[in-house]
């Protein structure tokens, strides 16, 4: 698809890292003791106003989903075709994550985590890093780069 040119007067706000900017910490926006936005079921946190990946705060039950790149990536997809989607004045989609676990690689190839409801250590969990690291890199020459270096 042919990229949308923004309207007058749009904000594209892009923030990295697991710290709130300041500046959204002194807005006095509705947020968690995190400092996370809290969103709605579309992922806005006002009329017209989006947010996605870890600065989000999207509730499931009373708690937040954690910070992970799983979720940035489906919630940053959903928000930007909500917007489109509103813009058009469809209604927007509601989110809803899917939590495949985590993985918490070690320089020891011994890493640890939960996948898919089972916990998981050892060389398996570092193999399944590297393998969904290589799934969302882009090229074929990068992907085996990734593994040569990977098991040393």
């Amino acid at each position: 698809a042919a990229p949308v040119a923004p309207e007058p007067g749009t904000l594209l706000i892009w923030a990295a890292g697991v710290v709130t900017p300041a500046f959204v910490r002194a807005s006095g926006l509705p947020m968690t003791p995190q400092g996370r936005l809290r969103v709605d079921d579309t992922l806005r946190w006002r009329e017209n106003c989006f947010a996605a990946g870890d600065i989000a705060a999207f509730f499931t039950g009373d708690r937040p989903l954690r910070m992970s790149v799983q979720f940035a990536l489906s919630e940053g997809q959903l928000a930007a075709g909500n917007i489109l989607r509103m813009a058009r004045g469809r209604p927007g989609r509601a989110y809803c994550p899917f939590d495949p676990g985590y993985i918490v690689p070690m320089a020891n190839n011994r890493s640890c985590g939960e996948v898919l409801g089972a916990t998981v250590t050892g060389r398996l969990p570092t193999f399944l890093h590297y393998l969904m690291c290589a799934c969302r890199m882009p090229g074929p020459a990068r992907k085996i780069g990734l593994f040569r270096g990977a098991f040393v």
